[in-house]
């Protein structure tokens, strides 16, 4: 698969932005994607959501894959920028995107903006901004609104909901790297929920 995008033309990408979430939201319903077998590797630790490897190229010279997170409420990934291009959909629940930039030199990464992804959102990382550094959590708590005395107050409860993304990166085949190990395929049968698709395996960071 080649690049979907080229820097330059903001048009081009909202309009790849609106197709890929329809696409990708199919592709779980007509894949019979059950998302409710996927969990964190590493329940309680910050750092212990999964990644699930759902699907690989197989050709070598345009590598592409699938890969798919679920975060437990608190758990979320390290500050990382991207080595190829990445678009990512949330399908449950609800993910906080914490964007950075690079102080002066390139050695420091500052907090720049953040944003609360809701399902069927879709952002990327494409040419030009490769290097930008971001962070992906689930929040351990969520806002609620309360009305009392004709008043309208704002408050916080535990969040219960895992959190699942669904990542497309276009560059990568998903089965190692520098970053990535391949470990054992997903618990209950290696049977692909999208069919034909290869094996499902789990994909952890190392």
């Amino acid at each position: 698969m080649d690049p979907l995008y080229t820097e330059g033309n903001a048009k081009e990408l909202t309009q790849l932005r609106k197709r890929l979430a329809p696409v990708l939201l199919a592709l779980i319903k007509e894949g019979s994607l059950d998302l409710s077998v996927y969990r964190p590797k590493a329940p309680g630790q910050p750092g212990g959501y999964s990644k699930n490897l759902l699907y690989v190229s197989k050709n070598p010279e345009k590598p592409w894959c699938l890969q798919l997170f679920a975060f437990e409420p608190g758990q979320q990934t390290a500050v990382h920028s991207h080595p190829c291009e990445c678009w990512c959909l949330v399908a449950q629940g609800r993910l906080r995107e914490v964007l950075y930039a690079l102080a002066a030199g390139g050695q420091r990464a500052i907090k720049d903006n953040d944003r609360v992804r809701q399902i069927g959102s879709v952002e990327e990382f494409v040419d030009g901004e490769l290097d930008d550094p971001h962070r992906l959590q689930n929040d351990p708590l969520v806002c609620t609104w309360v009305v009392q005395d004709e008043q309208i107050h704002l408050g916080l409860e535990p969040n219960t909901e895992l959190a699942i993304s669904i990542h497309l990166y276009v560059g990568m085949d998903g089965g190692g790297g520098e970053a990535q190990a391949v470990s054992q395929q997903r618990p209950g049968g290696s049977r692909n929920p999208l069919t034909g698709l290869g094996a499902v395996k789990n994909v952890y960071n190392v």
